[in-house]
């Protein structure tokens, strides 16, 4: 097979990563599973050598009203809210489906999709067929925005849907977090060590449990509010500045033996 230039250049970067992983070096991962998965595909590297590092999230993300942002997407009072790299890992056609079948089975009209986030090329027509199977009024596309934009977004959506299929850490469910949004994210990966119980946790791949949780978050304001405290609570534990103390803790505790 004749590979492209774009993926000699990825197949060098891994072969290269992988042939310097050894039992002898440290190194640092952004979870728990992430550590487990490291430990999985080199068990020749000590357990002891790992660090976890959970991340933090920019201080900018933290509730924001501004409705000049609002305007600026032309967006609903009523939005569902999703951040990723449109991409087949973060399980966009899953929440797509799973939306309109929620929307449909309840007759409700007063809410849209919204997602956000770069598009991968090999990615966009079978998003495009799947949103033109429904009404298309009901989502909408932002593609990639600006850093400043965000927070508003996240501040004002009645939920945040994040079903990835697999993360390293999960970072947009602590964004959301942060800014005071209910989330609905998967129970696999790392992404359960982000949310713990400040959310709703579903199988990413079961349609039931992510047509309740839709349900779940929209009819139920209390839940959805105690989702919000919760969140605020729990960004608390992560920052970028616990993050680098750990790291250089563990540096210096290595350099020290």
């Amino acid at each position: 097979m004749k590979l492209s230039q774009n993926q000699k250049q990825w197949y060098f970067w891994f072969n290269r990563i992988y042939n310097t992983i050894n039992d002898n070096d440290y190194y640092f991962t952004d979870s728990e599973n992430t550590k487990k998965d490291l430990l999985q595909y080199f068990p020749s590297v000590k357990s002891e050598n790992i660090k976890v590092a959970l991340l933090g999230a920019n201080e900018r993300f933290t509730y924001v009203n501004n409705k000049n942002v609002l305007l600026k997407y032309n967006l609903p009072d009523k939005y569902i809210y999703s951040l990723c790299s449109l991409g087949k890992r973060k399980n966009l056609i899953f929440a797509i489906d799973n939306f309109y079948k929620f929307i449909s089975k309840n007759k409700i009209d007063d809410i849209k999709l919204v997602l956000a986030g770069g598009i991968w090329q090999k990615f966009e027509k079978e998003l495009n067929y799947t949103i033109n199977k429904y009404d298309k009024s009901k989502i909408m596309v932002l593609g990639y925005l600006p850093d400043e934009d965000l927070p508003a977004l996240y501040s004002n959506a009645m939920m945040f849907v994040f079903p990835s299929l697999y993360e390293g850490f999960g970072l947009p469910v602590l964004e959301a977090m942060q800014c005071g949004c209910p989330v609905i994210t998967s129970n696999t990966s790392s992404l359960p060590e982000v949310i713990g119980d400040a959310g709703i946790q579903i199988n990413p791949k079961s349609d039931e449990e992510m047509i309740s949780a839709y349900e779940k978050m929209y009819f139920d304001s209390e839940f959805r509010e105690d989702c919000r405290k919760k969140g605020l609570e729990r960004a608390k534990q992560f920052s970028w500045e616990k993050c680098a103390r750990e790291i250089l803790e563990f540096i210096n505790n290595t350099l020290s033996v």
